[in-house]
């Protein structure tokens, strides 16, 4: 039996955080074919040795799943950064990843757990943005209680893409600072079993 954890990131959790990053982004349906939104490994692991070692403030944190002290999954939180936002009331979901060989074990329900409760700690609502083709993302966190809000927005690498080169999403938010229920119908947090 494995031991399964969920954790706060250390500094040297940052390669693997990129590299689970990476992994599961390579699977996300909607990506643009040119991958020019992936990062190497190499820039993901300083990004994240900053985010993990000298975050902007203390609603800045990195978390990882472990199992058997192997991480397997990542997520990041932040205050939200949408200017139709409060960031004073509102926590954004910046990275929610399980590695693709390690999904369907209970890591990203665990996780999800985690990132919400300590969402919930300073804020209100959480969103999260999610590949506008990506169902299967979108649908577990659905089944968690988050809900779509009617923003949508389109990223790409390049300063003026052509449609291929972007990656739209949808953005999904949820009630966390309270038992009220969400507008799917659950209750916020509530993490569907993977």
């Amino acid at each position: 039996m494995s031991a399964d954890f969920v954790r706060g990131a250390t500094l040297g959790d940052a390669r693997d955080v990129g590299l689970t990053q990476i992994a599961s982004w390579a699977t996300t349906p909607g990506l643009p074919a040119d991958r020019s939104l992936i990062p190497d490994v190499e820039e993901a692991a300083r990004l994240w040795e900053r985010a993990i070692f000298l975050p902007p403030s203390d609603r800045h944190q990195v978390w990882v799943a472990t199992s058997d002290d192997v991480v397997v999954g990542a997520g990041a939180i932040a205050p939200a950064s949408d200017p139709d936002l409060s960031e004073d009331t509102t926590s954004e979901l910046v990275l929610f990843a399980v590695h693709p060989d390690h999904r369907r074990r209970g890591h990203g329900s665990r996780l999800l757990a985690a990132l919400v409760h300590a969402m919930s700690l300073s804020a209100d609502e959480a969103v999260a943005w999610v590949s506008a083709q990506d169902d299967q993302t979108r649908s577990y966190l659905e089944k968690a209680g988050w809900a779509r809000d009617g923003a949508h927005r389109a990223l790409s690498a390049v300063d003026e893409p052509r449609l291929d080169q972007q990656l739209r999403q949808v953005r999904l938010s949820t009630i966390i600072g309270s038992q009220q229920e969400s507008p799917a119908g659950t209750k916020a947090g509530d993490a569907p079993v993977d």
